[in-house]
């Protein structure tokens, strides 16, 4: 990422004491006061497990073998209209043992 002298974010970070970082700090202060951060934080990790689960299966998926040798043929086969999508994903998903 290039940052460009003089660019807004580029400023911001190099100046902790600017009105912008008086702000985030005012806004954070309210949200803990209120309880608002921790509700949020608790949010986001649930997210965060629910990602990091996704992002597991996926990777699970496509680097099976089996899924691998068939995944090209069933998804033509779902594009061209010859096999329901429903059809193809409970086969994939099977040879992946995700049922």
């Amino acid at each position: 990422m290039i940052v460009y002298e003089g660019a807004p974010g580029h400023q911001a970070s190099e100046q902790p004491g600017n009105a912008l970082w008086r702000q985030i700090g005012r806004f954070r202060e309210s949200m803990q006061a209120h309880g608002e951060f921790e509700v949020r934080r608790r949010a986001q990790s649930v997210d965060w497990m629910w990602e990091i689960i996704e992002y597991r299966l996926r990777e699970h998926f496509r680097s099976n073998a089996a899924v691998q040798r068939e995944l090209r043929v069933l998804t033509e086969a779902v594009q061209q209209g010859s096999v329901a999508a429903t059809v193809a994903a409970r086969h994939l998903l099977a040879l992946a043992a995700i049922n």
